[in-house]
């Protein structure tokens, strides 16, 4: 599985978003079929998460999209969680083992066993097409991985190397790049701590640094 982390960036709707990309290796499109995860954290401190699949459908790009609280994505990963349980105890006389996860209002995903070693992750929108990913166990273990380090908002960015190794000397721009990764994260502690003067203080902050890089 292709893993592409998708760094801090502003929403439409003055908010802070990040999170993962993921491409499963018997995707048919490697440009288009992907899963996103995403965080959207607003600038009044409110929150929620979004679950992205696109797939190519009959020439056409299918984009279904659910939305969770915090306390339902939760229930999403223990729901997963459960599925890939049982899924490490199947035997070949169990081969047809299916789950299903209902989103209030907006469609459902289905979990199915193909055989001992396959996972079909289907999903559908009321009113929409049904698209499936096809994913091996350890790339449905990766997911359920990912989807609990954006819940438990676990850094994936490595700056220590570059703070730690004296050896390694930072360019111009990477030295920008990582002042501005440092802002979006302080950024985002003062939304969780509803510090809106904080906040303020850092997004004019970010946008000198933004407009020194063009």
């Amino acid at each position: 599985m292709k893993i592409k982390y998708i760094e801090l960036f502003w929403g439409e709707n003055n908010e802070l978003i990040y999170g993962v990309e993921l491409k499963n290796n018997k995707a048919l499109n490697k440009y288009i079929d992907k899963i996103k995860i995403l965080h959207h954290k607003h600038v009044l401190g409110e929150e929620y998460f979004e679950l992205c699949f696109n797939r190519l459908y009959r020439g056409k790009v299918i984009k279904n999209k659910f939305y969770l609280l915090r306390n339902e994505l939760i229930l999403y990963i223990f729901f997963l969680k459960n599925f890939n349980n049982i899924l490490r105890h199947l035997t070949k006389k169990e081969v047809n083992i299916e789950h299903d996860f209902l989103f209030k209002d907006q469609g459902k995903i289905v979990l199915s066993s193909i055989g001992e070693e396959f996972v079909k992750l289907s999903n559908e929108v009321y009113g929409g097409k049904r698209i499936f990913f096809i994913l091996d166990k350890d790339e449905f273990s990766q997911y359920i991985d990912l989807l609990e380090k954006i819940y438990y908002k676990k850094n994936n960015l490595d700056m220590g190397y570059y703070i730690n190794n004296t050896r390694y000397i930072l360019s111009k721009e990477e030295k920008n790049k990582l002042y501005l990764d440092a802002l979006y994260a302080f950024a985002d502690e003062a939304l969780d701590k509803k510090d809106k003067s904080g906040f303020y203080s850092i997004c004019n902050e970010i946008k000198k640094l933004e407009l020194s890089n063009l």
